[in-house]
């Protein structure tokens, strides 16, 4: 990646939250005049997975490194919610020898720009019991360790101590940050009493508060005969009906403050160690300091100051809200169109054009030569060999040669190798792509003017489709062994590294296509299941060295047995596994024949003591019988019918 302008690194963990479009919008302008490019890195909440696979988002962070970035601003307090301070403190010294921001929250020896959360609270507290004369105040908070949520809970504590306000626990609500987290929250706390016995509802956060508000208003408490309350000051908060009271913590002039500070650590400039940035109460409908019926004011503050309304951008937002109706139809046209199954090769060839589509001015995708395969983590070992997909750049009218494999490059020591010319100005997204548990790679993209959250979803739908791709030209490959199948076989494997055999998540996967490619076409099959004899009596007595071989000959013997089109597969242990498209069970016993007569050559020449041999139990797959797993199962009961037997006629032969 050529380094020309100096690149400034921005780790999130949400896209499309109001708190942090907020803070991307600031840095973004700061970069841009700053003459910087801004990479923003997707990652996810540490210490909890909000969803089964949310996880994976964590690996985007291995790119995070002094080879592809020159600093990196740090979005500390959301990420301090589920984690320790020590495990997040170690997890910023990770980055290293990277220079780090924290914005949001103190981090030793690291420069850190916060907010003064607790004069912002206090004044919202105090407005709510002096002016409104509210005695029954509930909090909306939420369970987490973020100096955040504990500094704002205590000021809550602490001003209904001072103005002799017993604390009412039962009044103390959690949710999760989130609009339905709170809408919950609050539904759970009204079926248990059967009434809402407030006078205000304190949120933590402006989205709880939006919950709150909608929930109370269902119920037919009007807001503000129930004041709500917030905190952020979003864009939204100002827009809505009513318009919520709420405290700025003036991110925007935090997140500026913060980029400004990461240059002037770059520049070798001495720099505060804390840097703290004042808050303040916004009054608006949702407390009923101001009457539906007045548009000209936005807010008043603690000090009874107006804050006129910007009418021009509540139009503005109004237009932007049919728009994004419009591009969420967009992209759910690009899902529908997608849902065929095609090979890899199709999907690169349409990368450009459907991107182009939805204005994004700069892409490039990047897969993993292996799909990586993972639970749930905290660091992500980069793997060291990756190649483009597909990529191109408007601004430098460069486009990648799709037609051609591209090498192999590493991306522990860079994000794009040095024949991707995109330009690098402005801001870049970049993205993990992954399906379910496994890795697929990543994406960088400079966006256009579309909403981000749509950006999101067409980067995650492309993911599921690239997964579906690469898994349908490996069952091509597999089944037809198409000349071209070259691309897919070196970008995928699912092999058992001591055989060399698929292993058994590979022969579910691949097996269970291959059945479903045969019924389709009235086809049959059979379904092996094999036990190695006696694999622990050669462990025991010969060593692992000799298992192993045993292992490796029998894989080598069921793949000279079996037909190339056949899926082979270790399944662990001692278990080997078969699917055979058009084998009939008449032909079993002349599988098995050919099977103990490699056997005997090897036991022939091995100059080891023990014979190899294994029991093989098969059962017709076909439209009645085609779900591998439960096919599995009942091989493997046949299987053991065949030890028995083959035990009782050893048993005989001895007694001859």
């Amino acid at each position: 990646m050529p380094k020309k302008l100096r690149r400034i690194g921005l780790l999130t963990n949400s896209l499309g939250s109001e708190y942090y479009i907020a803070i991307e919008k600031s840095v973004s302008e700061f970069c841009e005049k700053h003459n910087c490019v801004l990479l923003i890195f997707v990652t996810s909440q540490l210490g909890k997975s909000l969803g089964a696979f949310n996880y994976q988002n964590r690996a985007i962070a291995a790119l995070i490194k002094r080879q592809n970035l020159d600093g990196l601003i740090f979005i500390t307090s959301p990420q301090a919610n589920y984690i320790t301070q020590e495990k997040l403190f170690s997890y910023i010294d990770s980055f290293k020898p990277l220079p780090v921001v924290s914005l949001g929250g103190e981090v030793p020896g690291i420069p850190s720009i916060i907010a003064d959360n607790r004069s912002g609270m206090e004044q919202m507290m105090e407005h709510l019991i002096n002016v409104h004369h509210c005695t029954r105040i509930a909090l909306m908070s939420v369970h987490a360790n973020s100096s955040d949520v504990i500094q704002r809970t205590e000021v809550y504590r602490k001003v209904l101590e001072r103005n002799k306000i017993p604390v009412n626990e039962d009044w103390i609500m959690y949710g999760g940050y989130s609009y339905p987290s709170a809408y919950a929250a609050l539904s759970a706390f009204y079926e248990k009493h059967g009434e809402l016995p407030f006078d205000a509802i304190v949120a933590l956060n402006d989205e709880m508060a939006y919950g709150c508000m909608d929930f109370c208003e269902l119920q037919d408490f009007t807001v503000p005969e129930i004041i709500v309350t917030g905190f952020d000051d979003s864009e939204r908060s100002s827009c809505t009906n009513p318009t919520l009271s709420t405290v700025s913590q003036n991110l925007s002039e935090q997140a500026r403050l913060a980029a400004e500070t990461l240059l002037d650590v770059l520049d070798k400039k001495t720099v505060p160690p804390v840097q703290q940035v004042s808050s303040l109460a916004l009054f608006r409908q949702s407390c009923g300091c101001l009457s539906e019926r007045d548009t000209s004011v936005n807010a008043l503050t603690y000090d009874g100051q107006k804050i006129y309304a910007d009418i021009g951008r509540i139009r503005v937002l109004s237009n932007e809200w049919f728009e994004k109706r419009t591009q969420v139809k967009r992209v759910l046209s690009y899902f529908n169109n997608n849902q065929v199954m095609v090979v890899l090769q199709v999907l690169r060839s349409k990368f450009v054009s459907d991107f182009k589509n939805f204005d994004i001015q700069s892409a490039s995708v990047c897969i993993f030569e292996n799909p990586i395969e993972t639970d749930d983590f905290e660091y992500f070992q980069m793997p060291e060999k990756a190649r483009i997909l597909a990529a191109y750049d408007v601004d430098t009218d460069y486009e990648f040669d799709v037609t051609k494999d591209s090498d192999f490059f590493n991306p522990k020591k860079t994000m794009l190798p040095d024949y991707v010319n995109l330009s690098f100005t402005g801001r870049y997204y970049i993205l993990d792509l992954y399906h379910c548990e496994t890795q697929l790679g990543y994406i960088i993209f400079k966006p256009g003017k579309w909403d981000i959250i749509v950006y999101e979803a067409l980067c995650s739908f492309f993911a599921s489709f690239l997964s579906a791709s690469i898994d349908y030209t490996r069952v091509e490959s597999e089944t037809r062994k198409l000349s071209d199948s070259n691309l897919i076989l070196s970008t995928i494997s699912r092999t058992d590294e001591l055989t060399q055999l698929l292993n058994r998540r590979g022969f579910e996967i691949i097996g269970q296509q291959t059945i479903d490619a045969a019924v389709s076409t009235n086809q049959t099959g059979l379904v092996l299941f094999g036990d190695l004899d006696g694999l622990k009596y050669v462990n025991d007595t010969y060593g692992h060295k000799a298992g192993d071989t045993a292992l490796r000959e029998m894989a080598r013997i069921l793949e000279k047995t079996f037909r190339v089109s056949d899926i082979t597969g270790r399944m662990g242990g001692d278990e080997f596994a078969v699917v055979a498209t058009g084998m009939k069970m008449e032909q079993l016993p002349e599988i098995k024949d050919r099977i103990e007569k490699y056997c005997k050559e090897f036991n022939a020449s091995s100059g080891y003591d023990f014979e190899l041999g294994i029991s093989l139990g098969a059962v017709i797959f076909d439209e009645a019988h085609k779900d591998l797993k439960e096919l599995l199962i009942n091989a493997d009961t046949e299987q053991y019918e065949e030890k028995r037997r083959r035990k009782v006629g050893r048993l005989r032969d001895n007694e001859k």
